[in-house]
């Protein structure tokens, strides 16, 4: 009994401290969209290993990029500005080009595309336990699907087995009958 009940003491705080890391990971994410003002947020990092230990998809949650609350990464453009037109002397030969070649529009090449491509945020920890975590779940739903795969054409064998089966069984009653009446016939009864 003593044993029994250490092992769900045990269990309990293993669950307390993935409840409190799941906490830890959300006031992160809360933290980062913060706009400045009001008292710094501590730094914790004494939850790594727990991190490290559990599945991320445990502490993170999956993946949805339907989802309205994924943070969208903005790059300021103003940061490794490439040198501007000020700064480079001019090595062009403008007095080649005519003004109806100024207004052909710019080629598809150097156009670029307005939709700024959404970036995903991972935990800064990573360890190889959780990519091993990650690959055996992927292996446990392919083994799920192949059993289903395989259960469910061993229930369309034994289908046709049992109308196969019935189908004998009345060609059997058939000819007995054909027998019986030919017994009769003959008077043999």
């Amino acid at each position: 009994m003593e044993q029994d009940m250490s092992a769900i003491k045990k269990r309990a705080s293993n669950f307390s401290s993935l409840e409190k890391e799941r906490k830890n990971a959300a006031e992160e994410k809360k933290d980062i969209l913060l706009t400045g003002g009001g008292p710094s947020t501590s730094q914790k990092t004494d939850d790594d290993l727990i991190r490290s230990i559990v599945n991320e998809k445990t502490i993170d949650g999956m993946v949805n990029d339907f989802d309205g609350d994924q943070m969208e990464i903005i790059e300021d453009i103003n940061e490794n500005a490439p040198p501007t037109l000020e700064d480079t002397p001019s090595t062009s030969q403008w007095k080649n080009y005519t003004p109806s070649e100024m207004q052909r529009p710019p080629h598809k090449a150097l156009s670029t595309s307005r939709r700024r491509p959404i970036t995903v945020v991972k935990a800064l920890t990573s360890s190889n336990i959780a990519e091993r975590y990650n690959q055996l779940l992927d292996k446990r739903l392919s083994i799920a699907d192949l059993t289903e795969n395989e259960m469910k054409q061993k229930k369309e064998f034994k289908e046709q087995s049992r109308a196969i089966k019935l189908q004998l069984l009345q060609i059997e009653l058939e000819i007995k009958q054909k027998q019986l009446e030919n017994l009769e016939k003959n008077n043999y009864l």
